[in-house]
């Protein structure tokens, strides 16, 4: 077992004089998080090593408690002048809120003493605490230039989202973000961005309404994009996933309204759904996907199996819509159809029966014919008898081979 002198001599090993900065790259983030748990007396010479790599040094640092790192940083820098570095935001990210806000502080009195652009300083006041920075980043929202408003708008959200408080976020929300919807695309999609990738545990009952005030200005809006759509998506169902089976009722309503209001124009992703989860997402789309079907449209249907993937084998109602689709639907829908229909295992042998019963032709479709020669060779006859099996599928005096495959016999 790899023990605290092991992690000594390790560093000891690659630090050598002999073998120069060349060695550094080998120190990676799984070597790094060893080096810490273990914490040997020689993790002190490894940080001024690092100090030369500002990437190199947050990863270090990250890999810490938050309580260690300010003394960590610290020795790292030890008899360096850093009283005028720029340190990047991945940086102060990683050192404790204290200690961040103070570098903070100095970097943004540094860059106005100095002369540096308006995005220098207001980089770094954003990492201020909220009643300190909001004034001024909130000032910038009202620049003249798209871009800038842009960038402000990111800088704003940023800075409530490192408070980690969600009441910090919801007085955002309600206070500071009413004016995006007087914006073009180019300032409200990239808020809208930054929004999305908050962590959706700072959201809770209470943006609900400011959430849904944002989703409906952004959906009203005649100049939304397609990035602006995606960043809704990705917030909804990012709120989804982590509020979902809890007591923030409102918030899961919103994210489920909100996907179900954008599955007119994109296919729900989904991905990282809880198991049970998606009964929800079912619940809230199947309205708008039944009537999608009863007016032939059946691509909602099979975009939300598609989706879902296995988790789609349990749940009827989407497997009815299925079925409407292979019986109501175009001979391409109904092939596509097919595929979701029989996907699941389990089912397929029994729902091979009621497939070739609507329609012997069917028995062309390459997953059916698949089954029909590897497992239920009992019904080859449809295939093999003196008639083709002439359908929607296949229609009458054409002519067709069957695939010859791993899976498949040469049947005439």
């Amino acid at each position: 077992m790899y023990k605290r002198q092991d992690a000594g001599r390790t560093i000891r090993l690659l630090l050598a004089p002999e073998r120069g900065t060349a060695h550094l790259h080998l120190f990676t983030t799984p070597v790094l998080r060893t080096l810490v748990r273990h914490d040997p007396p020689e993790l002190t010479d490894l940080a001024r090593a690092l100090a030369t790599d500002e990437r190199a040094l947050t990863r270090l640092l990250r890999r810490m408690a938050p309580s260690r790192r300010a003394a960590c940083y610290d020795t790292a820098t030890a008899g360096r002048a850093t009283g005028h570095a720029v340190l990047s935001e991945d940086l102060l990210e990683a050192l404790p809120r204290t200690r961040r806000e103070a570098e903070a502080r100095r970097m943004a009195a540094q860059a106005r003493e100095y002369g540096g652009s308006w995005q220098r300083v207001l980089a770094a006041v954003a990492f201020l605490p909220v009643a300190e920075a909001r004034p001024e980043l909130l000032a910038a929202t009202r620049r003249s230039a798209p871009e800038d408003r842009a960038h402000a708008y990111q800088l704003l959200l940023r800075n409530a989202a490192r408070t980690r408080e969600p009441a910090v976020v919801t007085a955002l929300l309600a206070n500071d973000l009413g004016r995006l919807r007087n914006e073009q695309d180019p300032v409200r999609s990239p808020a809208l961005t930054t929004l999305a990738r908050l962590r959706p545990s700072l959201f809770t009952d209470a943006a609900a309404p400011h959430l849904e005030q944002i989703a409906t200005d952004a959906l009203e809006a005649r100049d939304l994009s397609w990035n602006g759509v995606s960043a809704l998506l990705d917030l909804a169902e990012a709120v989804l996933r982590e509020h979902a089976g809890t007591g923030e009722k409102e918030l899961t309503g919103w994210a489920l309204r909100t996907i179900t209001r954008l599955s007119a124009t994109s296919r729900p992703r989904l991905a990282g759904l809880r198991r049970g989860q998606e009964r929800d997402v079912v619940a809230a789309l199947l309205p708008s996907v039944e009537a999608a079907a009863a007016r032939a449209d059946h691509a909602p249907a099979l975009d939300l199996a598609r989706t879902l993937g296995r988790r789609a084998h349990a749940l009827p109602e989407l497997q009815d819509l299925l079925w409407r689709a292979i019986r109501d639907g175009d001979d391409r829908t109904a092939s596509q159809a097919v595929w979701l229909w029989l996907d699941d295992p389990k089912t397929r042998d029994d729902r091979l029966l009621e497939l070739l019963a609507l329609d012997v032709s069917f028995a062309t479709h390459a997953l059916v014919l698949r089954t029909l020669t590897s497992r239920r060779t009992d019904l080859l006859d449809v295939v093999l008898g003196d008639t083709p099996p002439y359908g929607r599928l296949l229609p009458e005096n054409s002519h067709w081979l069957p695939l010859v495959g791993p899976h498949t016999c040469l049947c005439v």
